[in-house]
C-alpha cells in the first residue's frame, strides 16, 4: 500500500520529512477511491462519483490535518485535501435513501461521519450518480449518423464488389468507372502500398519514416497523459515526476508537433516551386485552390471521428470513469463540432475544445495562407527570399518572447499531478492556450520547413556531403541540435530546487521549436543526399512507407482509442514505466488498424476524387486554349 511505503521510508510524497507524524500517515484518506462498479450494478445499486473537499472539524488543527495541509501545499503533489471518490451508495452508505432529492447532502453526512474520528469533515461537489438505466439514451442525432454510416458502408461494399467482378470502365464508362474505383477497398490498398517510382520519392523516403516514428512519440506522450488524467493507485509515482529524467521528454512533447509543421511546409514550398519552375509567378487562383484542396482532403476523416465522438462512442462502454472522460468529451463535441470543421477551435471556446489534440490541424490551416503568400513572394521576387524569411523568423521569436515574458510563463509546461488530472493540463491551463496552441509560439516549425524545402528544391542535384568530415559534421550537428535543445534546457527547467528566470524561460520558448525543427530539417536534407548512416536505414525501413502514410488517420483516431481505454477502467491505474510501454504497444496496434480502415475507406477515396477534379479542370482549360 502507498501509505505503508511512506511510513517505512519516513518521507511524505513531495519530500516533506515526517518522522514525528508517521503514526498519522496511515489515517490520511486516499486521494482516489473507487468501489466495484460492476458489483454495484449487479445488485441494482446507485453508483456516485464526487469530490470531497476536507476541512478540520475544530479550529485547533490536529496533527493529521497539519500533515494534509503540508502535502497539499506542495505544487508537485496532489491536493490531499480534495478527495475524488466513487462509491456504491447502497453498500458504502447503506442507510441512505437513494431516491431522496437530498442525496448529495445525505452522502455528505455519511462521509462526515466516516471521517469524524479523524477530526476532519468536508463538503461534496461535482456529484454524478447513475442507476441501472442508461444515462445516455439513443437520440435523433445518433440515428441519423448511424444511417449515414451504414449508407456509406454500403457504397464501399458495392464499389468493392463491382470492381472485383467486372471491368467498371467498360460497364460505367471512364469517368464513372474511376469514381467506383475510388471507393473500392482493394484498389485503395494497392494505392497505399505502391511506391511511386520518381527521384523525389526516393530522395524523400525518410519523410514517411519520420512521420511514423514521430507519430509513435506523440501517441506515447498521450498514453502517459491519459494514464495520469484519471485516478492513480500509486500516487507517489506521479508526485515524483519532476525527479525523473524521462519527464524532460514528456514536457517537451510539443516539439514533436513542430516536426509535422516543418515537413508540411517543406513539401508545400517544394511542390509549388517544382510545379511552376518555368513560370515567373504563381497565380492567386492556384494558391486558393491549394487551400481548398487541403480543406477538402482533410475534413471528411476529421468529420467522421468527431461524429463518432459526438454520438456512438458514449454507448460503447461504462464504468466509474466513463462519464468524466467519454461523457464530457461527447458534450464538448456536440457543442463545438463546427469549430473543428472550420479549423478555428483553438480560438473559439478553446476550454471546451472537442478533440484537444486536433489543435495542430487548426494551426496548420491558419498558417497555410501566410505560407502560401510567402511562397508567392519568394517565387515572384526571388532576391527577397532570405530577407523575407529572416524577418519572419525574427518576428516570430520576438512575439513568442514577448508573449511568454509578459505572462511570466515557465520554459516548459510542468507536468504536475493536479495539472494532469482530468485534462486540466490542456483545457484549463493559460500557458497551453496562449503559447502552445497559439499562432506565435509554433511558427518556427513552418518557417524552418520553408528554409529547408527551398534549399532542397535548389540543391537536390548537388552533392553537399561528399567527404567523411562533412558527413561526420552533419551527423554530430543533427544529434546535438535535436537532443541538446530537449535535454539541456529541460534539466534546468525541471530543477525545483532553484529559482527560474522568466527571461531565460522566454528565450527558450522563443527559440526551442525553431532550433529543434532546424535539426530535423538538416537531418532530412542530409538524408535526401543519400548520406549513409543508421538513421537512413531506420527511417527508410520498408514498412514505414505505408505506416507513415497512415499518420493523419492515426493522429485522429488514437484519441478515441485512449478515451475508451480510460473510460472503461474499473479501478485506479497503477502507474509504471514498463506497463506504459505495454499499453503503448496495444494502443499502437488498435490505432493503426483503425487508421488503416479510415485511410482506405475515407481518406484515399477523397484524395482520388480530388485528383479526378484536377484532371477534369485541366482538360477543360486545355480545350479552351
Amino acid at each position: 500500500m502507498f501509505f505503508r511505503k511512506v511510513i517505512f521510508s519516513g518521507i511524505i510524497l513531495g519530500g516533506y520529512f515526517v518522522d514525528c507524524f508517521s503514526s498519522e500517515m496511515a489515517n490520511i484518506p486516499p486521494v482516489f477511491h473507487q468501489d466495484s462498479y460492476d458489483d454495484c450494478k449487479l445488485h441494482e445499486g446507485v453508483y456516485c462519483s464526487f469530490t470531497y473537499t476536507l476541512k478540520p472539524i475544530q479550529d485547533n488543527s490536529t496533527i493529521l490535518w497539519t500533515v494534509i495541509k503540508e502535502l497539499s501545499s506542495n505544487p508537485y503533489n496532489y491536493r490531499h485535501d480534495i478527495l475524488r471518490h466513487s462509491i456504491c451508495v447502497t453498500s458504502s452508505c447503506p442507510r441512505l435513501n437513494t431516491s431522496s432529492s437530498q442525496l448529495e447532502e445525505e452522502i455528505n453526512n455519511c462521509y462526515d461521519q466516516k471521517y469524524k474520528s479523524l477530526g476532519i469533515a468536508g463538503s461534496i461537489s461535482n456529484l454524478k450518480c447513475e442507476g441501472i438505466s442508461s444515462e445516455h439514451p439513443i437520440d435523433g442525432v445518433d440515428i441519423f449518423l448511424a444511417f449515414l454510416f451504414f449508407t456509406y458502408v454500403t457504397v464501399i461494399a458495392v464499389a468493392t464488389l463491382l470492381d472485383k467482378i467486372c471491368d467498371v470502365h467498360k460497364v460505367f464508362g471512364k469517368r464513372l468507372g474511376l469514381v467506383v474505383e475510388a471507393f473500392a477497398i482493394m484498389k485503395n490498398w494497392n494505392r497505399l502500398k505502391t511506391i511511386k517510382p520518381s527521384p523525389d520519392v526516393e530522395r524523400l523516403r525518410s519523410i514517411q519514416g519520420i512521420r511514423f516514428y514521430n507519430m509513435v512519440l506523440v501517441i506515447l506522450t498521450h498514453v502517459v497523459l491519459f494514464n495520469l488524467m484519471g485516478p492513480v493507485a500509486n500516487t507517489i509515482q506521479t508526485e515524483n515526476l519532476t525527479h525523473r529524467w524521462t519527464t524532460v521528454f514528456l514536457a517537451s512533447g510539443p516539439l514533436c508537433v513542430s516536426t509535422f509543421f516543418m515537413m508540411s511546409s517543406w513539401l508545400l514550398i517544394h511542390g509549388l516551386l517544382d510545379a511552376f519552375k518555368h513560370k515567373k509567378e504563381i497565380s492567386f487562383k492556384v494558391l486558393a485552390l491549394v487551400f481548398i484542396n487541403r480543406y477538402i482532403r482533410l475534413t471528411p476523416t476529421l468529420a467522421a471521428i468527431i461524429a463518432f465522438q459526438a454520438s456512438w462512442l458514449r454507448h460503447f462502454g461504462d464504468g466509474p470513469n466513463w462519464y468524466h472522460h467519454v461523457g464530457e468529451e461527447f458534450i464538448r463535441c456536440r457543442k463545438n463540432w463546427w469549430t473543428n470543421l472550420l479549423y478555428i477551435h483553438n480560438y473559439v471556446d478553446p476550454r471546451n475544445m472537442c478533440m484537444q489534440t486536433s489543435w495542430y490541424l487548426a494551426l496548420d490551416s491558419q498558417y497555410l495562407p501566410a505560407l502560401l503568400l510567402t511562397i508567392w513572394c519568394i517565387k515572384k521576387y526571388p532576391k527577397t527570399r532570405w530577407p523575407l524569411l529572416g524577418s519572419l523568423t525574427i518576428l516570430s521569436m520576438l512575439l513568442t518572447f514577448y508573449e511568454n515574458y509578459t505572462n511570466r510563463f515557465p520554459a516548459l509546461l510542468m507536468p504536475t499531478p493536479e495539472s494532469l488530472y482530468g485534462v486540466n493540463h490542456t483545457l484549463k491551463n493559460r500557458q497551453w492556450h496562449i503559447q502552445y496552441i497559439g499562432l506565435f509560439g509554433n511558427f518556427g516549425g513552418p518557417l524552418m520547413g520553408l528554409y529547408f524545402g527551398y534549399v532542397y528544391n535548389k540543391t537536390r542535384d548537388i552533392k553537399m556531403f561528399t567527404t567523411k568530415a562533412s558527413k561526420w559534421a552533419w551527423w554530430i550537428l543533427v544529434h546535438v541540435i535535436g537532443f541538446g535543445i530537449i535535454v539541456i534546457p529541460g534539466i534546468f527547467s525541471l530543477d525545483t530546487s532553484r529559482e527560474h528566470s522568466t527571461f531565460w524561460a522566454s528565450m527558450h520558448s522563443a527559440t526551442s521549436r525553431l532550433i529543434f525543427s532546424a535539426g530535423i530539417g538538416l537531418g532530412l536534407l542530409g538524408l535526401s543526399q543519400r548520406t549513409e548512416c543508421y538513421m537512413k536505414k531506420v527511417l527508410e525501413w520498408p514498412p514505414t512507407y505505408v505506416l507513415g502514410r497512415l499518420s493523419y488517420s492515426a493522429y485522429l483516431v488514437h484519441i478515441p482509442v485512449l478515451l475508451f481505454k480510460i473510460g472503461v477502467s474499473r479501478s485506479p491505474i497503477f502507474f509504471n514505466e514498463f506497463l506504459i510501454f505495454l499499453d503503448l504497444g496495444g494502443t499502437l496496434v488498435a490505432t493503426y488498424l483503425a487508421a488503416l480502415v479510415l485511410t482506405i475507406t475515407i481518406e484515399m477515396p477523397t484524395s482520388q476524387l480530388l485528383k479526378m477534379a484536377v484532371v477534369d479542370r485541366t482538360d477543360v482549360s486545355n480545350k479552351k486554349k
